[in-house]
């Protein structure tokens, strides 16, 4: 929300999730939480009255020519429940003006009534004509009525506009939107450890964009362009780059009134990633170009006379956060809900696939449990499956008290020792109580065909769940798994020899050369030529595993070597 339309405050939650096919990208959510994920009453979990509150900054309505005081309209799509708690009967959203005599008057609600769509936002068109708002500090603001010990009782709110030279029947708007941001990059994640992707040879997928045409009369031919802002993290340093990537690349004709699901054609090339970095940090943009603010004398759809001030491409563009750093997340960051298990003794099983080909080492987890009006302490048990087998007992699990946080913000909890997986593992818990534990779940993204439960022995996948899970599996550096023969180590590539005493060779022309040990710390190391290659030799090796990390003609080279003294 821009602070220079709204007062600011710690009330509704702005968000990019919550909405179900918004009319334009972002919507504001009204529930019993304040803006940082607060309950506005944590001792009375059935206690209901007004929460949420979003108050416009006043309006010069003085200055509104007297003759178009009947073309001043206020419009806004709202949507009952969406991603989030319906409402119970009774519960409210409404809107109110403030007059000259500093009063606020309810010009508008609406309630649970049984007849309303979760999957639908409707539109809302209200005059504001009476004399006692046209004065110099005018405000209008909508508030809700609801539970107010969690998020629960949803509404939401999107494109809220004001302006002379409307009707009551101007629905339509010279307006194409982004409504979702962009979908994951990294088949299926939006983060993975940087340690597995530099170990893979195809790590992308083409991410998918959604886009909404406000025109009710007309499609819109559309094009895009993308650009990414890196930030590679070096022993901490930031280090930015920035690089076009797409150049008006066409979508087609979005239909009146109607979505379109897009992808993206072009994926950023691998060697823009530093492979010494510790973390990078991806920004990926998008921007549409239409014709939202093209005069219609130059062949746009904008009237200047009816529309202006008005900037339809605030609507265009959006920039997404991926990150190269230590966990896997399906999530993108933001819980829209919660989703819960319950009873003495019930499992939850996660499965993640390691999209590395090594086996790889899991060294904690981050997980984000809300306050849902549940403050009371609880002790899980976390366990590590390698399949959910009948008879499969967990490859590893310790106990862990949980900790609830502000809103979307993870805790981390570090095992007590490493463990070694590959290929694909189920990570999750054990409760100990019959109290309901309650994990994030963002529901702008749908990995529920990744979540198992067991309730009475038996493993099964949730039937009504839609989202992910807001649970990270930490890594490290490289595994070994015990046991395997010597020579299934080798490796044919430019390091060798391999196993070796902390010294070893690689192509002279090897470039920003590093070394990290299992658990992804630098390592010193010496160089110096030697004939046609160079010789590297690690300070105070010990015996263990650890990446050699280099680039040769123009690419990352990864690989594992074994130290033995």
């Amino acid at each position: 929300m821009q602070d220079s339309l709204w007062i600011a405050g710690k009330s509704v939650w702005a968000n990019n999730g919550m909405g179900i096919d918004p009319p334009s990208l972002g919507v504001v959510t009204f529930d019993g939480l304040d803006s940082v994920g607060r309950p506005y009453n944590v001792n009375d979990v059935l206690a209901k009255g007004f929460a949420d509150n979003l108050t416009s900054q006043p309006l010069r309505m003085d200055l509104v020519d007297p003759s178009l005081k009947g073309t001043v309209f206020l419009s806004f799509y709202y949507q009952f429940q969406g991603n989030g708690e319906a409402p119970d009967a009774g519960d409210s959203l409404f809107l109110q003006f403030k007059n000259k005599d500093n009063v606020w008057e309810t010009v508008w609600s609406v309630n649970n009534n049984g007849t309303l769509n979760k999957n639908n936002f409707v539109q809302v068109i209200l005059p504001i004509a009476a004399d006692r708002f046209y004065y110099d500090s005018f405000q209008f603001q909508f508030r809700n009525y609801a539970r107010l010990s969690g998020p629960y009782d949803t509404w939401n709110l999107d494109y809220v506009y004001v302006n002379t030279n409307r009707t009551a029947n101007n629905s339509s708007l010279p307006d194409r939107t982004l409504t979702k941001p962009l979908s994951s990059i990294f088949k299926g994640y939006y983060s993975i450890p940087i340690n597995h992707f530099l170990n893979i040879t195809d790590p992308f997928t083409q991410a998918e964009f959604t886009m909404y045409n406000l025109r009710a009369d007309l499609q819109q031919v559309t094009n895009y362009y993308t650009f990414i802002n890196l930030t590679n993290y070096i022993d901490g340093v930031p280090q930015t780059s920035s690089t076009n990537l797409d150049s008006f690349e066409p979508v087609g004709a979005i239909p009146s009134l109607e979505h379109l699901t897009a992808k993206i054609r072009t994926l950023p090339p691998v060697n823009l990633f530093n492979p010494l970095a510790d973390s990078i940090e991806i920004n990926f943009k998008l921007a549409l170009t239409t014709k939202d603010n093209l005069p219609i004398a130059n062949n746009g759809d904008y009237d200047i006379p009816k529309y202006s001030p008005i900037d339809f491409r605030i609507n265009d563009t959006t920039t997404t956060k991926y990150l190269l750093k230590n966990f896997y997340a399906y999530d993108d960051g933001s819980a829209e809900y919660g989703a819960t298990l319950n009873g003495s003794g019930a499992q939850l099983a996660y499965r993640f696939d390691v999209l590395s080909e090594e086996p790889q080492t899991i060294l904690g987890v981050y997980f984000y449990f809300p306050r849902f009006g549940v403050e009371s302490s609880q002790i899980i048990q976390i366990q590590i499956f390698n399949d959910l087998s009948t008879s499969g007992s967990p490859l590893y699990q310790e106990s862990m008290t949980i900790e609830r946080s502000q809103q979307n913000q993870f805790t981390y909890h570090k095992f007590e020792r490493f463990v070694v997986v590959q290929d694909s593992f189920y990570i999750g818990w054990k409760q100990s109580t019959s109290t309901s534990m309650i994990i994030g779940l963002d529901k702008n993204t749908d990995t529920s065909n990744q979540i198992y439960y067991n309730t009475n022995g038996t493993w099964e996948q949730p039937a009504n769940l839609k989202g992910s899970l807001m649970m990270r599996p930490a890594f490290g550096g490289t595994g070994e798994i015990v046991g395997l023969p010597e020579e299934q180590h080798q490796v044919v590539h430019p390091v060798y020899p391999n196993p070796n005493n902390g010294i070893f060779f690689l192509p002279a022309d090897a470039q920003t050369i590093r070394i990290t040990d299992m658990t992804g710390k630098p390592v010193l190391f010496s160089m110096e030529e030697s004939g046609e290659l160079t010789q590297a030799q690690i300070q105070n090796p010990v015996t263990g595993l650890y990446l050699v990390r280099f680039i040769l003609n123009d690419q990352m080279i990864t690989q594992k070597i074994i130290v033995r003294q």
